[in-house]
């Protein structure tokens, strides 16, 4: 389940403002406090504190929409580039010679292999030929509507995907639902956090701050302080170049002394750049270098899944930085 939306610094005040509730619901019941004024301030900040959230949801949920319109649309206004004209020019031409031996049954073969990443040189040609072949022209629509929704496989987009659905489905519930990331099974616990069971011995509120507080510990901290680094930032060209930093540069490893937002950004663009569109070109009016910046780290975080070689490198590079403290020297930007 993507739980980053629980980084937030206002979610965390939201769950620490409860802690306190809890704080202050112990002292009632040590001072012996009258019930009535006891149920009216739980009952107060209860609705205070769900408020709140329900703010906090409607807001990233806004603002994780637009996220997710800005993604598909620069999927949409991003057009091919070929690293080698000649080549695709050559690929092209086989696909004519080929396409030309072809009748209706074996376009339509070629058309029902959903594994074929199609080109739009592909499906044109094809629809041109048989418009009107129904059989072929429904298969053609299905192809080109994979073609359309291809944004809906960014891998960010579908990180903010998940958590608008996540936020839509506890619309309304205040704090009955409340996520945080855990390392159990799921790799989440879902928590209702009341300050009206005021009837709970003092042993089980100090139990639900204890739970509470551990989790709340181990939520990973927005990085605001890269991005604002990161805003400045001139993107290169994107032309053939040799690597400027060398592998697990220890610049780009957060927790050194030496961590550089900058470093880490220009050393995953050089290795896990998309360089066969222009999404990520300097010269488009919609370019972004936080979006760019969260592209990378996606495509970063994919090799450390799916090579385990890689990731057993990058973690033991990861750890001596850490204990050193990072200070040998790298190669210069």
């Amino acid at each position: 389940m993507e739980l980053s939306y629980t980084y937030s610094p206002v979610y965390k005040a939201i769950i620490k403002d409860y802690l306190d509730g809890l704080e202050r619901l112990i002292k009632f019941k040590k001072w012996d406090t009258e019930r009535s004024r006891v149920i009216k301030e739980m009952t107060e900040l209860q609705e205070q504190l769900a408020q709140k959230f329900e703010d906090f949801r409607e807001t990233k949920i806004s603002e994780y929409t637009q996220q997710m319109s800005f993604i598909e649309s620069r999927h949409k206004n991003t057009r091919n580039i070929y690293a080698d004209p000649q080549a695709e020019m050559l690929r092209r031409q086989d696909f004519d010679l080929e396409f030309e031996t072809w009748d209706a049954n074996d376009t339509y073969t070629y058309l029902n292999d959903e594994e074929k990443d199609f080109s739009s040189y592909e499906l044109a040609k094809i629809r041109n030929r048989y418009k009107s072949d129904a059989r072929i022209q429904n298969l053609l629509f299905q192809r080109m509507e994979d073609a359309e929704l291809s944004f809906t496989l960014d891998p960010e987009y579908k990180k903010l995907n998940e958590m608008v659905s996540i936020l839509t489905m506890t619309r309304g519930v205040g704090l009955n639902i409340v996520y945080l990331p855990s390392e159990n099974e799921d790799g989440f616990e879902a928590l209702n956090l009341s300050l009206n069971n005021i009837d709970k011995e003092i042993w089980e509120i100090e139990k639900e701050i204890a739970n509470v507080s551990d989790l709340l510990k181990n939520v990973p901290s927005e990085t605001k302080a890269e991005w604002e680094q990161l805003k400045g930032l001139v993107k290169e060209s994107n032309a053939p170049k040799q690597l400027t930093y060398e592998e697990f540069d220890e610049r780009i490893f957060r927790g050194t002394e030496i961590f550089d937002p900058t470093v880490r950004f220009k050393y995953l663009e050089e290795r896990f750049d998309d360089t066969t569109t222009d999404r990520w070109n300097i010269g488009r009016k919609d370019y972004d270098v936080l979006a760019h910046s969260r592209f990378l780290e996606n495509k970063h975080e994919l090799k450390l899944r799916n090579d385990p070689d890689y990731a057993q490198r990058y973690y033991s590079a990861e750890k001596v930085a850490i204990a050193t403290g990072g200070d040998d020297e790298k190669t210069s930007d």
